[in-house]
């Protein structure tokens, strides 16, 4: 049986998690949604019941001050092992809050929620 693991820690199979692009690591961190806290740094990682969250307040402080802050990111239950594939109907989701105040896909559709994402340090495809 696979689970999540983070170092020696076994997580069980699935984790509810918040991802979000690290710029400082250069990495993804990802935050447990129960505890509030920082359990991995990856450089991908595969969710599924996923939903964007964007915090509007963040998004209007990032506008003001010019500044990134942590106020966006999805949020999906972690599973470490599913084969995939990736097709022309996997879209790719990128959030830009100067351009947008949700997460969009290529064709600049907001996207709230979706089935599955792989999340890379590159964004994020949904399927």
């Amino acid at each position: 049986m696979a689970g999540v693991a983070t170092g020696t820690r076994y997580l069980g199979d699935k984790m509810r998690v918040f991802v979000y692009r690290n710029l400082h690591k250069n990495c993804l961190s990802v935050r447990c949604v129960k505890t509030k806290r920082v359990i991995a740094y990856v450089d991908f990682i595969l969710l599924e019941d996923c939903k964007f969250k964007v915090s509007q307040k963040g998004r209007e402080r990032v506008l003001k001050e010019k500044r990134k802050n942590v106020h966006a990111g999805i949020e999906g239950e972690w599973v470490e092992h599913k084969r995939v594939l990736l097709t022309s109907y996997t879209f790719r989701v990128i959030y830009d809050p100067y351009k947008h105040k949700t997460f969009v896909d290529n064709r600049n559709t907001p996207r709230y929620e979706c089935k599955n994402a792989i999340v890379t340090t590159a964004g994020a495809f949904i399927f």
